[in-house]
């Protein structure tokens, strides 16, 4: 089947690191992943929504 490949070991038999990290820094996306407010225009249908969830 070919050559042995392995993944790169990133920790040793003792629980640490033996060499740098061997994969780049990942870039920062906690924006992309919060939600945002409500539009200024959604009152309406944020109170509309709250009174189906509450049963009214």
């Amino acid at each position: 089947m070919g050559a042995d490949v392995r993944w790169p070991e990133l920790e040793s038999s003792r629980g640490g690191r033996t060499r740098p990290d061997p994969w780049p820094a990942l870039p920062d996306d906690r924006s992309l992943w919060s939600v945002p407010g409500p539009a200024d225009g959604d009152g309406h249908r944020t109170r509309r929504l709250d009174g189906e969830q509450a049963g009214g």
